[in-house]
């Protein structure tokens, strides 16, 4: 059906090109518009894959422009001069410029090289901030290198942030230079360092770079020949717990299954220790109760290796020590105040009274009196271990003076390491007391014998006195309006002893007085003795 002409919306008629109203015109335009827009995002894909490299070189060039630029003009000018070792210093510089990482360990070496020459092996040099190493580095060829073990070392020991990511940086750019594994701090003496093997494997495992970590894992590997993860044992359980930590990392980007199992061999037996060191509810690291900076470190450095290679029961345990740095201390009573005591006179017996209490981790004691009008009378201090801990008082105030008689409540204060606080109230009171109760005296005797030098007394007695048993004693003689007094013994309870009398002849009254250590007195009367 033929149209009509086509009208405005105002109803004007709108005049038809010939060349649009031909229907293979239009097919041939529409192709040409396809082929041109192609073309265009051809043109642009193959712009965006040519300017892709040339902008990560552009990148790479402008971090290392400046060492790079150097180290080949002294490198151009060894080789025109015919330098010793400009050969190897030329081959790690280009190995390093095509690696695009830090050029600054190449151009340290290549200025050692030309200030130093070949070195001899195990020489050091800190050249441009790098530490620098003699190392064979082919069929006797030696060259300096980078020294891993003491760069690492850098990094385990430096908190300062710049410093410690330009040694890290060097650390990653050991792999252009020789295989980053390490045994010791002189490669001259081939002793095994498992920190410094640790810290390097650590570091070139965590490298965004995955041709490094074929060289992390070699260095996890290293750890299983010869026993050495066995050997761990003989270290720090937080040293080890450490050098598990970076063993994990070095391979956890790993590929070969080699590595992988020698580092979980390393982590189970960490994990070993890491469960057998908690005792109660605080932890003994190497035989002794952890400080609370010890103990945090255990718990953080297990959580860390937990989420690398989960084990149910190590997390158990952890979970239980990371419990007790917010947990306040348990504790019970073993031991209550009930009979009084008499901390006056000091003389040794029942001069003070004993709480004793059981806790569940190390902390710091306070036994806290109270007079009977509410005032602290005491603080008694005491550090303990978990287990049976006891805290005395003597009755004394703050001031050293001895309180009057009385009821003394208390309590017990427990903080542990961690700060964590519980205040438990006493179960009794103490119970100061006075002594007023004379000495018992159960038997007492004398005989006088006379002798070729005069006459002598011989005197015996038993007396009964807990609360004040020094007891002091003497014999009082009178005849008329005479008397005199031998001192017998200063403190014995029994005894039979034998003294010299300088009297005059005549009837003597005998008297044995005894006083106890409150002052408290007794007497008996012996009897009446004739002197010749």
């Amino acid at each position: 059906m033929r149209r009509g002409p086509r009208r405005h919306s105002s109803g004007n008629r709108i005049k038809s090109h010939p060349r649009l109203d031909d229907p293979g015109r239009m097919a041939r335009m529409r192709q040409t518009m396809h082929g041109r827009a192609v073309f265009r995002a051809l043109l642009l894909g193959a712009l965006v894959l040519l300017l892709i490299p040339v902008q990560a070189s552009a990148a790479c060039s402008r971090a290392v422009r400046a060492d790079s630029l150097a180290a080949q003009r002294l490198l151009a000018d060894m080789e025109a001069r015919g330098a010793a070792g400009s050969a190897d210093a030329r081959g790690v510089f280009e190995r390093a410029r095509r690696s695009c990482l830090d050029i600054r360990p190449a151009r340290a070496i290549a200025v050692a090289t030309d200030a130093h020459g070949i070195p001899a092996p195990g020489r050091r040099s800190r050249t441009l901030g790098v530490d620098l190493i003699g190392l064979r580095v082919g069929a006797g060829v030696v060259g300096w290198r980078i020294d891993l073990a003491r760069t690492a070392s850098r990094v385990a020991a430096t908190r300062a942030s710049a410093l410690r990511t330009r040694a890290e940086a060097t650390l990653r750019a050991a792999g252009w230079g020789t295989r980053a594994i390490t045994w010791s701090t002189d490669p001259t003496r081939l002793t095994w360092d498992p920190g410094v093997q640790s810290s390097v494997v650590s570091i070139l495992g965590r490298s965004a770079r995955a041709r490094l970590h074929s060289s992390a894992a070699a260095g996890v590997r290293a750890f299983g020949v010869g026993g050495r993860a066995a050997a761990l044992s003989r270290l720090g359980l937080l040293q080890q717990l450490t050098i598990a930590a970076r063993t994990a990392n070095g391979a956890a980007n790993a590929t070969d299954a080699r590595s992988r199992a020698v580092a979980r061999n390393v982590v189970m037996r960490t994990y070993v220790r890491v469960r057998a060191s908690r005792s109660r509810s605080w932890s003994r690291i190497d035989g002794a109760w952890a400080t609370a900076a010890q103990h945090r470190m255990l718990v953080s450095g297990a959580t860390a290796l937990l989420r690398l290679y989960p084990h149910p029961a190590t997390s158990t345990v952890v979970q239980q020590l990371r419990d007790a740095l917010t947990t306040a201390p348990s504790v019970t009573f073993t031991t209550i105040p009930k009979a009084p005591f008499y901390p006056w006179p000091r003389d040794g017996a029942f001069d003070q009274q004993q709480v004793g209490v059981d806790i569940d981790k190390p902390a710091r004691l306070t036994l806290l009196v109270y007079a009977p009008d509410g005032k602290l009378a005491r603080g008694v201090f005491a550090d303990a271990m978990p287990g049976d801990a006891t805290l005395a008082w003597d009755g004394a105030r703050r001031d050293g003076t001895i309180v009057d008689p009385g009821e003394y409540r208390y309590n017990v204060d427990a903080r542990d390491l961690a700060g964590n606080r519980i205040r438990v109230p006493g179960l009794e009171q103490f119970t100061v007391a006075r002594d007023t109760t004379p000495p018992t005296i159960v038997s007492a005797s004398m005989r006088i014998v006379h002798t070729s030098t005069g006459n002598r007394a011989i005197v015996g007695w038993d007396v009964d006195e807990q609360h004040s048993p020094r007891v002091r004693s003497w014999l009082v003689l009178r005849s008329g309006d005479a008397s005199t007094s031998v001192r017998l013994h200063e403190s014995i309870q029994q005894a039979t002893v034998r003294r010299d009398l300088t009297i005059e002849p005549g009837s003597w009254r005998a008297v044995i007085v005894f006083i106890d250590g409150s002052g408290n007195r007794s007497q008996r009367l012996l009897g009446t003795y004739d002197v010749r």
